[in-house]
Formats: structure tokens, sequence, C-alpha cells
């Protein structure tokens, strides 16, 4: 039973991903303002590159924590079937790194001078290390131990898919050697000039 499809997506499943740019927008609104004074459209060129890449990674735990929500609607297949799906694995290794993250700031916080004014914005706004590398941890597991149980519907394909962006967010972001960001914005510049 490899392709087993447990449950439909649902009215009240549309619902839950409506919410989410909506979380987004007013999760943006607030921290953008709380990190540069300003909002974001005041930016110039040079920071808007790197802004928009610390939104996508906002609205990318946000979709986690989503789909998580989604998938553990009822019905729902047995707890054994559940852990094995590549969608869920996804988003549950992508908190966890976000998990990491705001631990290791908090810690870094408390060893040093205590400005939790901008805690928050830390926290949950900038670079996301450890979400894409424990995406791929997490399905080169399941994987590798034949327990890799992909559904056919909607619900574990939509988990699949942001495990995906979570994987393209590390390379595009984190590696360094990748320059992508600044061949963009020189385009930019020249556009604008």
């Amino acid at each position: 039973m490899q392709g087993h499809v447990s449950r439909k997506f649902a009215l009240l499943d549309g619902m839950i991903l409506v919410a989410v740019p909506a979380v987004w927008l007013t999760a943006i609104r607030h921290l953008t303002s709380r990190r540069m004074g300003t909002h974001f459209w005041y930016l110039d060129h040079h920071r808007l590159l790197p802004l928009l890449h610390d939104e996508i990674g906002l609205f990318l735990i946000i979709l986690s924590f989503a789909l998580i929500l989604i998938r553990f609607r009822p019905p729902r297949p047995g707890r054994r079937r559940l852990w094995r799906q590549p969608g869920l694995a996804a988003c549950v290794a992508a908190l966890a790194g976000m998990a990491i993250k705001a631990i290791s700031t908090i810690t870094s916080y408390c060893a040093t001078v205590f400005k939790f004014g901008t805690l928050e914005v830390e926290v949950f706004w900038g670079p996301w290390p450890y979400c894409g590398p424990a995406v791929a941890g997490a399905w080169l597991a399941l994987y590798l131990s034949g327990h890799w149980r992909a559904e056919r519907g909607l619900i574990d394909r939509l988990g699949r898919l942001l495990g995906v962006c979570w994987l393209l967010e590390f390379v595009l972001g984190e590696i360094e050697g990748i320059r992508w960001a600044v061949i963009l914005g020189n385009l930019i510049s020249r556009a604008w000039s």
C-alpha cells in the first residue's frame, strides 16, 4: 500500500493555507519596521535582495507550521505511516532547524548584553541556516532506511514541495561562492540607473 491516499484536501485545509499569507504579512510588517526602523518599501536596491531572502524564509516557516496542522487533522494515517511521509518529515525537520536557530540566538543573547527589544527580530528574521540541511537529512534518513512512504494526495505533495523550497532557500542563500544575489543586484542597479 505504498501509494495509499488517507484523506483528501478539505475546505478547512484551504482555510489554513489562506491564513498563512495573512500571518506572514503581519509578521513582515512588524519585524521589518522593528529591524530597520522603516517600512520595507523605503529600501534601496542594495538591501532589497537580502530582505526578500529573509521574508521568504519566514514564509516557509509559517507554511511549515500550517502544513503540520493540516497533516495532523483527522482522519489521518497511523503514526508509523504518518512519520514515514516525506512531506511531514520535511515540515518537522524545518521546524527543528528553526528551533535550533532560535535556541542558539536566545542563548547568545543571554550570554551577552540583554537586548530583548530586538530578540524577536533576531529569532524570527534572517537566514535559516539549519532548515535546508535538516530537510535533506530527514529525507536521506527516510530513503536510506527504506521508510519513504509518499502519499499520492495533495497534502503530502505540498509538504514535499515545501521541502524542495527549503533546499532551494539553503542553496541560494547560505552556500558561500554562489553569487546569484550580487549578480541580480547589479542587474537591478543597472536597470534603475
